[in-house]
């Protein structure tokens, strides 16, 4: 009979969330999303954590902050805005080490601006609320569409994680009495 004992056997994955919408002015809000990463192995591990927007098009983004409780990070305490990776994707974490312990959590808030009144370059008027093609599997440029990335040395295909959350839209038409 014989016992085989893996040591130092790191497993990485992550969850994102959609958390809140905060109106902070007009037509101004605050995009709140939470990504926790763990390490479900045994031993220590490393990975790489990239957050990808992919808002409707309406949508302007005007900053971008994160913050960590992930050690040596340059989000923790925070917050700070992330580095643009030149593909369009915010580097949360390049090389972040992890126990089979602590979970490392980031909090990504999003500072945007919808005007239907005056749509940027690429916008067209209308806002398209969050849309998934199967559950939980969200169209791009759609709502508040996010995408994360996680990436671990030695594997073939990355871990990736959407959330999508929608802003507040209200229309309405006034209307009165015909005075003659």
């Amino acid at each position: 009979t014989f016992t085989v004992v893996v040591v130092g056997c790191a497993e990485i994955t992550h969850d994102k969330e959609f958390v809140s919408v905060v109106q902070t002015g007009l037509k101004t809000y605050d995009v709140t999303y939470e990504i926790v990463v763990e390490n479900i192995g045994t031993g220590d591990g490393v990975y790489t954590l990239l957050d990808s927007l992919a808002f409707d098009p309406d949508v302007v983004v005007n900053t971008v902050n994160y913050s960590t409780d992930a050690p040596g990070n340059p989000g923790n305490p925070g917050p700070v805005a992330p580095v643009l990776d030149g593909a369009n994707r915010y580097e949360l974490a390049i090389d972040q080490s992890i126990n089979d312990v602590d979970p490392h959590t980031f909090t990504v808030v999003v500072g945007v601006t919808l005007d239907l009144d005056s749509p940027p370059a690429g916008g067209n008027g209308e806002y398209d609320p969050c849309a998934e093609s199967a559950p939980d599997d969200y169209i791009p440029e759609n709502g508040l569409y996010n995408l994360s990335i996680l990436d671990t040395p030695n594997e073939i295909n990355d871990e990736r994680d959407e959330a999508c959350g929608d802003l507040p839209i209200i229309k309405h038409t006034k209307s009165g009495p015909v005075i003659t």
